[in-house]
């Protein structure tokens, strides 16, 4: 009768230390998904500043071209006027002038 009760406390035992070891593994690869969770809110960051980067480029474009669209207006203003200048020594120079207007 001793034997029979040691034996099945030995295999209660056995059967814990299966139990902790599964356990074990469990707690592993809930620690391998949240490494691959940080892994991929780190990816997920560096892809904002990237995003960020390209909306700053974005701004920047965006801004030169009003710039050149402001240009583009101004010079679309001006006239062309070309001018037969006298240099006095009996000699005819052509220039032209631009002005505003339209």
């Amino acid at each position: 009768i001793g034997r029979n009760i040691l034996d099945r406390g030995k295999v209660s035992l056995d059967r814990g230390s299966d139990s902790l070891d599964r356990g074990r593994n469990i707690l592993d690869r809930g620690k391998v998904s949240l490494d691959r969770g940080r892994v991929s809110l780190d990816r997920g960051s560096d892809s904002r500043n990237i995003l960020d980067r390209g909306k700053v480029s974005l701004d920047r474009g965006s801004d030169s071209l009003d710039r050149g669209s402001d240009r583009n207006l101004r010079m679309m203003a001006c006239r062309r006027l070309k001018v037969q200048v006298s240099t006095g020594l009996g000699g005819e120079k052509f220039c032209t002038l631009d002005y505003g207007g339209r």
